[in-house]
């Protein structure tokens, strides 16, 4: 009926959810290595990708700009259902949920990372390139030793706070049933039957550490700003 309201009141019980800490605890640690292993490999991968469109190399400097491009455009939650259910279709080979949460999150992520690369080399004065490169430096050399150093210094707050996304990003591995936190918020809510007091506690545990590091990248920020301004 439009307009109906029950009236049957909700009997608040945050003690019952924090019974399923275990849960919670096993969830934690999953979304930890998820965060780690595809933090391991998104970073390296976005640096690659990166280094290939910067120095121009041909056809590989092409692929990456596709790469990067399609890849930004493509949900995340796209990619873990194509992985784990049209992958294996079409190659036979059947992939753990761990595995297939890493590769989504991890992909997806190293082409982000490759544009915070690009944008803190492209705070680098032009002049350094020609510096380095009228020292007869290669373009390789001299974005190895002379411009990638000083560009870690610019791009340190787009770096966390793309990292904080990566780690909100794990979330959608629950779509899958691999063990992260939110799914272990699921099988807590399925046990007690206090919804809102479950993800009231999985809010909090998110937003502790997101906080912490949205601070820190903040304050690089500012620090950034004001030696540039100096």
């Amino acid at each position: 009926m439009i307009g109906y309201r029950s009236t049957m009141p909700y009997h608040w019980d945050f003690m019952a959810v924090l019974q399923g800490y275990r849960l919670f605890i096993e969830g934690a640690k999953g979304t930890l290595v998820l965060t780690t292993l595809s933090l391991l490999l998104a970073i390296p991968l976005g640096a690659l990708l990166c280094a290939l469109r910067v120095l121009r190399i041909p056809l590989l400097g092409a692929w990456s700009v596709t790469y990067v491009d399609t890849l930004r455009a493509v949900p995340a939650i796209v990619l873990f259902y194509w992985l784990f259910f049209a992958f294996p279709m079409i190659t036979g080979l059947g992939l753990s949920a761990l595995v297939v949460s890493v590769g989504a999150v991890a992909l997806q992520s190293a082409a982000f990372f490759s544009e915070v690369f690009r944008s803190g080399l492209n705070a680098i004065p032009r002049g350094q390139w020609e510096a380095a490169l009228s020292l007869g430096m290669s373009r390789h050399t001299a974005f190895l030793f002379v411009i990638a150093p000083q560009s870690l210094r610019a791009l340190l707050p787009s770096f966390m706070t793309r990292s904080i996304d990566l780690i909100k990003t794990t979330t959608f591995a629950s779509v899958i049933s691999y063990n992260e936190i939110v799914y272990a918020a699921s099988q807590v809510t399925a046990s007690t039957y206090h919804p809102i007091e479950t993800y009231v506690v999985l809010g909090g545990i998110f937003f502790v550490p997101i906080f912490i590091l949205s601070m820190f990248a903040r304050s690089m920020e500012r620090r950034f700003g004001r030696s540039r301004s100096q």
